[in-house]
């Protein structure tokens, strides 16, 4: 997939990806869940949900250790990379006719430009404003339960990572080939493009250590948690033509980065009827960073605070149905200086969500969900994913998200617990 806007968003996702998450945490058995997690997370992964969580733990729970968890979701609801491709099809072909003049061009050779012309600016026009999306996860979760005070210690990176396309109207101006002497109606060298791509991206990477007690409360138990966490976040930029393969040296070039501090808040409480509640603030406290300015392109990130509320029933003991809504938007890319199709509220998220979750004899999980941005213009999802945990020592969670052919996601998950 060699083409401009897949590669910009591809590159500049992999040379970001610096270490060990934001309101969007993966996790492989609540992402098969939909997603949901505030009260329905478990004590191990708790610390990426809701604090409180890490002290609601069985009584032969003990030390958890969630290995390196790797989710991913891409979107392209608009078809943009098929776009990309036929305006670089276009330009592979019509790079064929560079070394010809006017006095060796056929008339197939100006129909050729002509047609090949004609197919990059219909693509163009196309692709205008179009995005691709990409979202990616790593952590590494330790969690110690205990009545004096549970304690979780984890490391997560969480990447978002786009590519837009700016088409310029001087690439539709009707002129005279210059190899051919066609008639086109975009350049037929693809070095004259003004269009371009730029790919943008921001991780965060959060290191934290949660801090977790569970009390007698009105109906049962209820809980409070907290996180306070080192944050760094590093935000970049890069511009590339539609049509052509720029290389970059290195990406630091057009990174900036910011280093400080943020805090997680969490409650949950156990109601009448095997109904648990709970709410979580993540990143309390409100950051913002810009990329460096590059060939006129700045993008501004910011992490906000969200609010989630959440409410998880467990009829049975092999039945967990639970349910989130994000009472507040996730702020992310708010600002592209020079891009005049951008549209911060695009990225914006703000998710409600429901799951199950099936346990057959605590050996094997089965789970499904769907999740819904209420803002922003991601579609919903369906998920779904298994658990495999033999003796109840080793997991193996999987899980997948489909929203469309464009809308993909998938997390794997490995953990210990003793």
């Amino acid at each position: 997939m060699n083409k401009s806007m897949s590669k910009s968003v591809i590159f500049i996702a992999l040379a970001m990806s610096v270490g060990v998450v934001n309101a969007k945490p993966f996790d492989g058995r609540q992402d098969a869940m939909g997603g949901t997690g505030v009260s329905g997370a478990n004590y191990k992964s708790g610390a990426l949900y809701n604090p409180a969580l890490v002290a609601k733990f069985n009584k032969d729970d003990d030390l958890a250790i969630i290995l390196p968890t790797v989710g991913v979701e891409g979107h392209d609801k608009d078809g943009a990379i098929d776009n990309a491709d036929d305006v670089q099809d276009a330009y592979d072909g019509l790079g064929a006719l560079k070394g010809l003049d006017l006095t060796t061009a056929t008339g197939a050779d100006r129909q050729k430009a002509t047609d090949l012309s004609g197919k990059a600016a219909t693509a163009l026009r196309s692709l205008d404003g179009k995005t691709v999306d990409v979202e990616a996860g790593v952590n590494m979760v330790v969690a110690i339960p205990s009545e004096t005070v549970s304690v979780a210690v984890h490391a997560a990176t969480y990447l978002n990572a786009h590519a837009i396309a700016s088409v310029s109207e001087n690439d539709f101006e009707t002129h005279t080939d210059p190899y051919t002497g066609a008639t086109v109606t975009a350049p037929t060298d693809k070095d004259d493009l003004e269009s371009f791509a730029v790919g943008y991206a921001a991780a965060t990477t959060d290191i934290g250590v949660t801090l977790a007690k569970g009390f007698d409360g009105p109906f049962g138990k209820q809980w409070f948690g907290v996180t306070p966490k080192f944050q760094r976040i590093d935000v970049a930029n890069i511009t590339s033509s539609v049509a052509d393969d720029d290389s970059f040296d290195n990406i630091r070039d057009y990174q900036t980065t910011k280093n400080g501090f943020n805090v997680d808040l969490g409650y949950a409480t156990e109601l009448p009827h095997d109904l648990v509640a709970g709410v979580a603030v993540k990143n309390a406290i409100p950051q913002k960073l810009s990329a460096p300015l590059t060939k006129g392109i700045q993008a501004e990130y910011t992490v906000s605070p969200v609010v989630t509320t959440s409410l998880t029933w467990n009829p049975i003991d092999s039945i967990t149905l639970s349910g989130d809504v994000d009472l507040t938007p996730a702020k992310h890319f708010t600002g592209m200086t020079g891009v005049n199709r951008f549209d911060a509220a695009d990225d914006d998220v703000q998710m409600v969500a429901v799951g199950a979750e099936y346990n057959l004899a605590k050996w094997l999980q089965v789970r499904g969900g769907y999740k819904q941005n209420l803002v922003g213009n991601k579609s919903g999802m369906v998920t779904a994913g298994l658990g495999i945990s033999p003796f109840d020592v080793l997991h193996i969670d999987l899980a997948g998200s489909y929203g469309g052919s464009s809308d993909v996601g998938a997390t794997l998950q490995t953990s210990l617990t003793f």
